[in-house]
């Protein structure tokens, strides 16, 4: 599949030429692996997320926001709209944006807080969590599609790096 940037508008092999070009221009004040392994690790969560758009929320008419959207409400349920917005990794004008699209579509519901006037509250409506559902196996198998250069041991290893990737972050970010 070919997109207007990143994987697939330029081969991995030539990002991987480019890359050692720049890093050769500061031998000896970069952290190689460092660099490569999260370089790369953006590289793949570019092409997935592509991937998915592609077969899968394309045909939903969702964009890759809207899922995160639709897919932390499924996860969480009923949410208030900050909330929602940190883990969209949108910002609250945008998440206005995409709240009123997926309302229309009668995807999720919206009411005020009765604790604190000031907030809303989002969660998935019937219809929504109905698509969740549906998207949800899916996005199952384009994701089998899209690891499928790995072997199921191959795929654990990989799920257990990230994984212990993450911890190490969110252990040092909650550190004053």
């Amino acid at each position: 599949m070919s997109t207007n940037r990143g994987p697939g508008f330029v081969s991995q092999a030539e990002y991987e030429h480019a890359t050692q070009d720049v890093l050769a221009r500061y031998e000896g004040s970069l952290d190689r692996d460092s660099f490569r392994a999260v370089w790369l690790l953006h590289q793949a969560a570019d092409a997935a997320r592509s991937f998915q758009t592609a077969n899968v929320l394309d045909e939903y008419g969702l964009s890759w926001p809207q899922f995160e959207v639709v897919w932390n409400l499924w996860l969480f349920g009923e949410r208030d709209a900050g909330w929602v917005a940190q883990a969209a990794m949108v910002s609250k004008s945008g998440l206005t944006t995409i709240l009123a699209q997926l309302s229309a579509r009668n995807l999720i519901m919206r009411r005020g807080d009765p604790d604190d006037a000031r907030r809303s509250l989002v969660r998935l409506s019937d219809e929504g969590d109905r698509m969740m559902l549906d998207l949800f196996r899916l996005m199952n198998t384009v994701e089998k599609q899209f690891s499928s250069a790995l072997d199921d041991d191959g795929k654990r290893r990989l799920a257990d790096l990230l994984s212990a990737l993450l911890a190490g972050w969110e252990d040092r970010r909650a550190q004053p």
